[in-house]
Parts: structure tokens; sequence; C-alpha cells
């Protein structure tokens, strides 16, 4: 296989030149010879010159009377610049307002900022501008109003007496009716919040009470009554020094040591009343006689 312009051998494929550059001199040279056999002449655009075209669609006879023609000639029409009325020739569709970037952004600072016309769009009076349709306030108000609507304005069981209700908007409460049943809910969970604290470390308040009125309403460290209308002020976190406690007489720590189960600690042979500063001062230590009784 041969290349059909410079005759040197070529493999692979089949094709009739061995590059680009081989192709474009063949058809060049086709070209031209199609070119002398018919003497193709045209005049040029620019200086009306007789010449023969390279190619058919040629319209020069050189490239400055092309570049000259252009300058002259160009695609889009003369616009005229707002800032300096100078006339140019734009580089594109879209640059028909201003000759340059400069001429731009002086037009621009130059021109006095619209500051728009106020009116009172607002419900509750706020003089707005014309881009909202209510203030700053409004706006926060309504949105909470249409949260309201999308999800609490419901009907829905009272938690305290199982009524059929729906929620008020703003009110205190949307889970129980009225505020004395939210109250009354309040209380009854503190209640039961203070019986779980006073049940907690496995000694509950009934054995609390038979300690008490077993030891006599007495602490047993220091011999003195206990402030019994106190009791709650341990729970509450503002314990008064003289408020009841139960006090282990082999603290839990040492029982362990020894083996015990829970319920052999919180039995009530190994508990006894104590004011709550006793209970303190005692910690984690028993006496000898302590240790002798149950040893």
């Amino acid at each position: 296989m041969v290349c059909q312009y410079c005759g040197k051998e070529m493999t692979g494929r089949k094709r009739n030149y061995c590059d680009i550059e081989c192709g474009r001199n063949a058809y060049k040279k086709k070209f031209k010879d199609q070119r002398e056999q018919k003497k193709v002449t045209k005049a040029c655009r620019e200086c009306g010159k007789e010449f023969v075209p390279m190619m058919p669609w040629g319209k020069f006879c050189c490239d400055r009377c092309r570049d000259k023609y252009k300058r002259q000639h160009p695609n889009y029409p003369s616009c005229i610049c707002k800032h300096c009325g100078k006339e140019y020739v734009p580089k594109s569709k879209e640059r028909t307002t201003y000759c340059s970037r400069e001429c731009a952004f002086e037009h621009m600072a130059a021109k006095p900022k619209d500051p728009g016309v106020v009116i009172n769009h607002c419900a509750c009076g706020e003089i707005i501008t014309p881009k909202h349709k209510y203030c700053d306030e409004c706006r926060k108000e309504r949105a909470r109003y249409d949260s309201y609507l999308r999800k609490t304005a419901k009907e829905t069981k009272c938690r305290w007496c199982d009524k059929t209700f729906t929620p008020e908007y703003k009110a205190k409460t949307y889970v129980y009716c009225c505020e004395e049943h939210m109250v009354l809910a309040k209380k009854e969970r503190d209640k039961n919040s203070l019986n779980r604290k006073m049940h907690k470390g496995g000694v509950s308040k009934a054995k609390r009470n038979r300690i008490y009125f077993r030891d006599g309403f007495k602490c047993k460290l220091c011999g003195k009554k206990m402030r019994m209308d106190k009791a709650e002020t341990v729970w509450l976190g503002n314990p008064h020094p003289l408020a009841p406690t139960v006090d282990h007489i082999i603290p839990k720590s040492i029982a362990k040591e020894l083996g015990w189960t829970k319920q052999e600690m919180n039995a009530e042979r190994n508990l006894q009343a104590a004011h709550f500063s006793c209970n303190v001062n005692k910690g984690n230590r028993a006496s000898n006689d302590q240790l002798r009784l149950f040893g």
C-alpha cells in the first residue's frame, strides 16, 4: 500500500494518504489543477482587484484587504454609550449600553439609589417596603399561627380527665383541657417523684415509718427527738439537720465485704432512726458495740 501523494509505503488499515498533511496537499494540488484548467477569477471586495482564489469561497485577494473590510463593516451595528456618548462597535450582541466597564461602573455610581415607595402594608401599622408583606414581628407571629394550625389545632384527649378538646392558640398547655388540671398533674408528678426518691436504696416509705415508730421518733446516735415535719427536705435537696433518716447499723460497704445480701443489708434489725446531721457525721463507719451485736 503506497501513499498517492508522496509515494511512501504504508502499513495498517487501507487508506489513500499516509497522514493528514499529505491529504491536504493533495486536495490543494487537485483544486489548483482544476483552477488552472477553468481559470476562475474573482474581484476583491475591498480593492476590486481581480485574483484567482485559492479556495472556491475566497472573497479577498490578501489578508490586509480582509482585515480592512472587517474593520469598516463589523458584524454588529454601531451603538452610542449612555455614559460618555461615544459611538462604538459592540463586541457582542449584549454590549449595547456602555462602551467599556469603566463607563458602566461610573454611570451606576452616579445614578441616585431609588429608596422605593414606602407604603403601609402591615396590619399592625408598621411602615414597610413593597418587597415585604409583613414586618418582622408580624411575620414571626404568622409563622407561629401557621405552625399551630398545622400541628396543634386538632382534637385531643386531656391527660387528666380524658375529655376531648381542641387546644386554643397561645394556651399555657396543649395537653390538658384547663390550667387546673395542669396544676393537679404537676402535683401528682412531684409526689410520685418524691416517693421514688424516698424508696431509693431498697428502703420503702412504709418500712421507714415502722423504724421511726419502733425507735420512738428519736435519734439512736444522739438520743434527741427528730423533726418529723422536715422529712421531705431530705429528698427535695435542702435537708434540715434534724430531719429524720434511716441509718444502716452495719454500713453497706462493710456488709458487702462480709458477704451480706441486699435483703440482709436492708433488714429492719440493721436499720435505725437518726438525724440527717448525725447520719452524715457517722459516714460509713461502724462502732465496736455495733460490730459486737452483729458479729
